[in-house]
């Protein structure tokens, strides 16, 4: 993006004779001229929007032709709503915005690109999933992997249209998605989690509550489970995880130009990054899909990068989403459902199949309620082309046509910005939409899956898009949605939790701004809970025995 800088010149008048009468009154001119000059760009700014909504109406009613979204006026060239958006929640931003000009569609300037903002939840799929020849989702991906990764920019172009793509989504279908796959490395994220010195030493005798960093211990578990998991166990150590939280932290301002040497704690972390998934050791103990990774025929530096980004892209959602799992079911716990599915495992067996993860219904609700509420990402697409959006919208009562009664015309060159949250806070798609429901997600009770409709009366295919829609689909969700449930459930089986006193009292943390947009919602400070110890009847009626013995 281009830098653009926009200078005011006011002539400074001083007198030779230090005239300080002189000089107030010209120092007074000039503000005077100042402010004048500002009032009179703001009446003309009116005007000209008043005359733009009234020529759009009035050419929309003769002929039905489509108009341009209204725009966000900013006083701040180039930078534009940014600093607007990030001093709010961004469904504030939308709402408040799309309420003033009146339309469920504007666009407005972020960091010197027109971006399209739409408000109504109706049309927010047709971004995540849309196979417009117009919307182009590759350019801004190889923004990240030249801005943030690293990439060369032509290994960056490769990788997104030449047959890099394919043969990568190959590996992704078979090494990540697939079941066999899946049976593999799920039971390896349980084996570390079992394993862990810090669940084992506060198993190991520690009497009494013990206050934790939610947050802190998530990050620590599921950084080291799902490197081993995913990648090779040489990465998954707690001594690397300050290398990606310092490439977490500093991928907003990358992403958006900052240069590098005012990061220099991300550059490093990437380039120490790479150089962890660049030895021979990390390719010999390599998973299954590191191993095939050589296939790909991309030079040693992108396929280093490549296996890096898939670290960070991995844990950089699921450890959010699974410091809000435990956070709102510490609230509404599902115990029984886990000690249910525990106990009907084979005697010894302390690790969950795939099938009895996914018997664990209600966990598995709460997981994707936690997303809806929680996941705060754009779907975003470059307009490649001018094209007419015309939004599939009934009236109010039901009985139109599925057509809008406006079309828009969306220029080339401008940003398609769908987010997620106009969807999953639509109280007409999710009644009381702010409130956590563990089992929303939850079968009917006649087994069936729960279904939701939109505005239009349309079943919705993907209610959550955590995880994308459409072709459009993390290859990740899988192994997210599993970990996810084994971790918990392991959680919940050996320890008993609960919130601190003050966090009771002091509520929800917020979303971290600097991070909104860019997928599962952080939390703007940590959250301390209390564990100790479950002892369980089993237990119980062990030590009564042992104690009868002993006398």
């Amino acid at each position: 993006m281009q830098n653009i800088t926009h200078s005011l010149h006011l002539p400074i008048y001083t007198s030779p004779m230090g005239n300080t009468n002189h000089d107030e009154t010209t120092a007074a001119s000039g503000y005077q001229l100042l402010f004048t000059s500002a009032a009179a760009l703001l009446f003309i700014h009116e005007i000209w929007l008043l005359y733009n909504k009234y020529r759009n109406t009035s050419s929309n009613k003769a002929s039905n032709a489509p108009v341009t979204p209204p725009h966000v006026w900013s006083f701040i060239p180039h930078i534009g709503s940014a600093l607007e958006l990030r001093k709010k929640t961004i469904l504030d931003f939308i709402h408040t915005h799309a309420d003033t000009l009146k339309s469920p569609i504007f666009t407005a300037t972020i960091m010197g690109k027109k971006c399209v903002f739409m408000a109504d939840s109706r049309m927010v799929p047709m971004v995540f999933s849309s196979r417009n020849d117009a919307l182009d989702s590759n350019a801004l991906q190889i923004h990240v992997l030249t801005k943030v990764l690293g990439y060369k920019q032509q290994d960056a172009v490769d990788i997104m249209t030449g047959t890099v793509l394919p043969t990568s989504q190959g590996h992704y279908n078979k090494h990540i998605l697939a079941r066999p796959a899946l049976q593999i490395m799920i039971p390896q994220v349980q084996e570390y989690v079992n394993n862990e010195p810090h669940h084992n030493a506060l198993a190991g005798g520690v009497v009494g509550w013990k206050q934790q960093g939610l947050y802190d211990m998530v990050q620590m578990h599921i950084f080291v489970a799902s490197a081993a998991a995913l990648l090779s166990p040489t990465v998954a150590k707690r001594e690397y995880i300050s290398v990606y939280r310092d490439l977490d932290e500093g991928f907003p301002y990358a992403f958006a130009n900052m240069p590098r040497r005012f990061l220099p704690k991300f550059a490093a972390s990437v380039e120490k990054l790479m150089e962890l998934t660049g030895t021979k050791e990390f390719k010999e103990q390599g998973s299954n899909f590191i191993k095939v990774r050589h296939e790909l025929g991309l030079s040693e530096d992108a396929l280093n990068r490549s296996n890096g980004g898939f670290l960070w892209a991995s844990v950089g959602n699921s450890i959010p989403a699974i410091f809000w799992v435990l956070y709102y079911i510490l609230v509404k716990c599902i115990q029984e459902e886990v000690d249910r599915i525990f106990e009907s495992l084979p005697q010894g067996q302390s690790i969950f199949d795939l099938q009895h993860l996914d018997d664990m219904v209600q966990l598995g609700s709460a997981f994707q309620e936690a997303c809806r509420l929680q996941f705060g990402g754009f779907a975003v697409r470059d307009v490649t082309k001018d094209f007419v959006y015309e939004p599939k919208i009934r009236d109010n009562n039901g009985t139109s046509k599925c057509k809008s009664s406006t079309k828009y015309l969306i220029r080339k060159g401008t940003r398609v910005m769908g987010y997620a949250g106009v969807l999953h806070y639509d109280e007409a798609v999710f009644p009381n939409a702010t409130e956590f429901q563990f089992d929303r997600f939850a079968p009917e009770t006649d087994g069936k899956k729960a279904q939701f409709y939109d505005r239009n009366g349309k079943a919705l295919m993907t209610p959550v898009m955590a995880f994308g829609g459409g072709s459009h689909m993390c290859p990740g969700r899988k192994f997210i949605g599993y970990e996810n449930k084994a971790y918990v459930a392991l959680l919940l089986r050996r320890f008993e939790l609960r919130l601190t006193t003050k966090e009771v009292s002091v509520g929800i943390p917020g979303p971290k701004k600097i991070n909104q947009g860019t997928g599962m919602n952080n939390p703007d400070r940590e959250v301390y809970i209390e564990m100790r110890p479950r002892v369980l009847e089993a237990d119980r009626a062990l030590e009564g025995v042992n104690g009868m013995k002993e006398e």
